[in-house]
């Protein structure tokens, strides 16, 4: 059952006239249409003398005001393929706002039902065998026809048993459409139009919603009677060929998997995938810059493009050690913080040659590393580069950053963060730090991965 409009007539004056005396006027100029429209656009389009522009631009507005008014057949004769591309515009918000602003409760799942029901042709011939969509649509049909108990629970089971989703994409969004339409605690019919369109090719959507579109004018003009079996085709096209449900592993066996198959796999197996699209690639390699660079189709993109993987070391690298830095343990961290802290050293002595605390420093931390050196030995060490970043801090940030990193090489445990040596080592050389931490983080990595002994 829909809502009707109501009158928004308002006793003011446009101009010379009040609005009342224009409206009732089938010749009121174009000028005081113009101005009513202002206050009242539904009378404005409703009004017989509507001005073409005015009509097209209030039409993107309330469609539905537009085709009840009396120069909607004349402006669609006169220009049938400007309707249709407003329609095709606008067919989104125009079934949120209607949805929301003139369907009741009952209305609004019946819409849900007829959306789902509509494209169940196209997900029973490729699920046959997967009734719950078809069970839910159907719970939720009567349960909106008769809100009983007995129908709210065969309701709620038939939505529970659509927990599990398939991993195929246009499956799935059936499946959430279905869903939507039984939710009990709120309708969200708006979603199961969207997520019904979706489940269809995507050839076939624009369509779709069209179709939703002009089911959801005739419930709200209280016209709409029951689907007839012709009409719940699904629109699809026929020669189109789905996603066959297949397992994520599936996928993955399959070298010669097309790219729409790549696109429904997680990130983390996309990138791995030897037929992994090259945007797909480029977009989600960030993410996983371990695995990435060696993965089958990544050793062919840097070898296309090198210098776009470089700059996207240089942007990420820093916050790669941060993150990735975690992953290591004993010998493994204490050895790459030296290594980092050792790339320093050269900067340090160039400007204090004479003094040897944070070389000795990074002696006992690799000797630590090598179970060759104790705790306290460390500890003293540790505290005399510490001593000297102090010192050379009064004449030399390069010297003061370099003995830093020295000393927090040997503090090095299980539990500290790497970063304090990495970053400290970084900023000794200046201009050159970004690119020094890209060494940083291909020496890191290649520590995760175990190639360095």
């Amino acid at each position: 059952m829909s809502k009707q409009p109501i009158s928004r007539r308002k006793k003011s004056r446009v101009g010379a006239r009040d609005l009342d005396e224009i409206i009732d006027d089938p010749q009121a100029s174009a000028e005081e249409i113009q101005r009513l429209s202002h206050d009242d656009p539904e009378a404005a389009i409703l009004h017989p003398n509507c001005p073409k522009e005015l009509w097209w631009k209030l039409a993107a507005d309330d469609p539905i005001a537009a085709m009840e008014g009396p120069a909607y057949d004349l402006m669609t004769l006169e220009s049938p393929e400007r309707w249709a591309q407003l329609e095709q515009t606008h067919v989104y918000e125009w079934i949120t706002h209607f949805i929301d602003h003139w369907l009741d409760e009952k209305t609004q799942r019946l819409f849900a039902c007829d959306c789902v029901a509509h494209v169940l042709p196209f997900y029973e011939k490729f699920v046959p065998t997967d009734k719950r969509p078809h069970q839910a649509m159907v719970a939720a049909r009567a349960f909106a026809k008769k809100p009983t108990e007995a129908n709210k629970k065969k309701m709620t089971a038939a939505m529970a048993a659509l927990a599990h989703k398939s991993s195929v994409h246009e499956i799935a969004s059936i499946q959430y459409a279905a869903e939507d339409a039984a939710s009990f605690k709120h309708i969200f019919a708006d979603w199961a139009a969207v997520d019904a369109a979706n489940g269809l090719p995507p050839t076939s959507r624009k369509e779709e919603r069209l179709w939703q579109w002009r089911r959801l004018v005739e419930y709200v003009r209280g016209k709409a009677k029951p689907l007839a079996k012709n009409e719940t085709v699904g629109g699809w096209t026929p020669d189109w060929t789905p996603i066959v449900p297949c397992t994520d592993a599936e996928i993955m066996a399959d070298p010669l998997a097309t790219e729409r198959y790549i696109r429904i796999l997680p990130s983390s197996l996309a990138v791995l995938h030897p037929n992994c699209p090259q945007d797909l690639w480029w977009k989600i390699a960030e993410d996983f810059p371990i695995e990435a660079p060696d993965s089958p189709a990544g050793v062919l993109f840097l070898l296309e493009d090198p210098e776009r993987w470089h700059q996207i070391q240089r942007r990420n690298a820093r916050s790669w050690i941060a993150l990735f830095g975690k992953q290591l343990k004993g010998f493994a961290k204490r050895m790459f913080a030296v290594e980092c802290a050792e790339r320093a050293l050269p900067l340090f002595e160039k400007k204090l040659s004479r003094d040897p605390r944070p070389r000795h420093a990074l002696q006992v931390a690799r000797a630590f590393a090598h179970n060759q050196a104790t705790f306290a030995e460390r500890r003293a060490a540790a505290a005399e580069a510490e001593a000297s970043a102090l010192a050379a801090s009064r004449s030399s940030a390069v010297a003061d950053y370099a003995a830093t990193a020295a000393a927090n090489a040997a503090h090095v445990s299980d539990d500290s963060d790497i970063t304090f040596v990495t970053h400290a080592a970084a900023s000794a050389f200046g201009p050159g730090s970004v690119e020094e931490s890209v060494w940083m983080w291909n020496r890191l990595r290649a520590y995760l991965r175990g190639e360095v002994v």
